[in-house]
């Protein structure tokens, strides 16, 4: 099992959305946790912002616990279709987390305001709200 996971996280790899969202719904059938990193890698390449949702919605089945700041990074500057797979992620998953990871959540969100879109008012609302469930721990 350990080998054909192996194989799947290459495939992540691939610059064919197909391939990789393929490989993705493999890893959630199969709800590996050690898949997490290389979904997070795929995610975050470069060439893939607008082609990632289905990356996202793999990491919905995986325990995501320590990867708070990951998944607010998803939600603050992937495209459309990432940020609606990672919102249910924060608002299912418990974390763990300490007041340094919501500072850097903090500067996530400082600087997400400067793009934000204006007239995605849906988006901007989900976003808040996940910020504001967390940010308040900073107290």
């Amino acid at each position: 099992m350990l080998k054909k996971n192996r194989n799947l996280a290459k495939i992540l790899d691939s610059n064919q959305p197909r391939i990789r969202n393929r490989a993705a719904l493999i890893i959630r059938k199969i709800a590996d946790n050690n898949d997490i990193t290389a979904l997070l890698s795929a995610i975050f390449k470069k060439g893939n912002r607008h082609n990632n949702g289905t990356l996202v919605y793999a990491l919905q089945v995986l325990d995501c616990g320590n990867y708070l700041k990951e998944i607010f990074k998803i939600l603050f500057f992937e495209g459309f279709e990432a940020k609606y797979m990672a919102y249910p992620i924060l608002c299912n998953q418990e974390f763990f987390f300490a007041k340094k990871d919501l500072i850097e959540i903090q500067k996530m969100y400082f600087e997400y305001e400067k793009i934000a879109y204006k007239n995605d008012i849906e988006t901007n609302e989900m976003i808040n709200d996940a910020y504001v469930e967390y940010i308040n721990y900073l107290g």
